[in-house]
């Protein structure tokens, strides 16, 4: 899930789940470079490079 925010110009946006309709089903993170930017759908590869986690490593299990 990828929880509502506001953007940099205070604009709310509303949570969505991933993967999206338009997604593709591999897309089943959600990244963001920092709280204030545009939220995305992302698949492993790509979170793990964003949000500088490993899953592999992380026993928390952590994911959206």
């Amino acid at each position: 899930v990828c929880e509502p925010y506001s953007d940099h110009k205070g604009r709310y946006h509303f949570g969505f789940h991933c993967p999206r309709l338009s997604d593709n089903k591999t897309y089943i993170f959600c990244c963001h470079h920092n709280n204030t930017a545009f939220k995305y759908c992302c698949n492993e590869t790509e979170f793990q490079s964003v949000m500088q986690l490993n899953l592999t490593t992380n026993s928390d299990g952590f994911a959206h």
